[in-house]
């Protein structure tokens, strides 16, 4: 019994190790992929035989790699959106001062931000309907 726990215990410590080592750097975004595996664990996935963004991440603002949007997996703060972060190395959350979250969880603003955003969507759609009706 006592020797089976711990084979257990050494396999999953095995397959922890290995996903960590997938996440600091192997099949980043770009990278030549022949499936999910090739890519790192939570953010990607392998497609037309690259490693591109999953659903609900997006590459970062110098294109490599992907980050997660509000309430998506991560490891680090950097696995995270602009304006959040890695809560309990877990999911990624905005920060206090940016707790807005817009854009489907994929921007977290401050308060300014959010009102200026919400100005210029009112605008534009004022001017659409103006346009509309000429």
């Amino acid at each position: 019994m006592k020797r089976s726990l711990i084979i257990s215990l050494i396999v999953l410590v095995n397959n922890n190790i290995t996903r960590t080592t997938a996440d600091d750097g192997e099949g980043e975004l770009n990278a030549s992929c022949n499936s999910d595996k090739d890519c790192r664990y939570f953010g990607y996935l392998c497609k037309q035989n690259t490693c591109q963004c999953d659903q609900w991440y997006i590459p970062d603002k110098d294109n490599k790699i992907c980050v997660g949007g509000v309430d998506q997996k991560c490891l680090y703060d950097e696995h995270c959106i602009d304006g959040a972060y890695c809560m309990n190395q877990v999911i990624c959350k905005c920060k206090r001062d940016k707790s807005h979250i817009l854009d489907q969880g994929f921007v977290c603003a401050g308060n300014s931000t959010a009102h200026q955003i919400t100005v210029l969507l009112l605008l534009a759609t004022t001017i659409s309907g103006i346009f509309t009706i000429i």
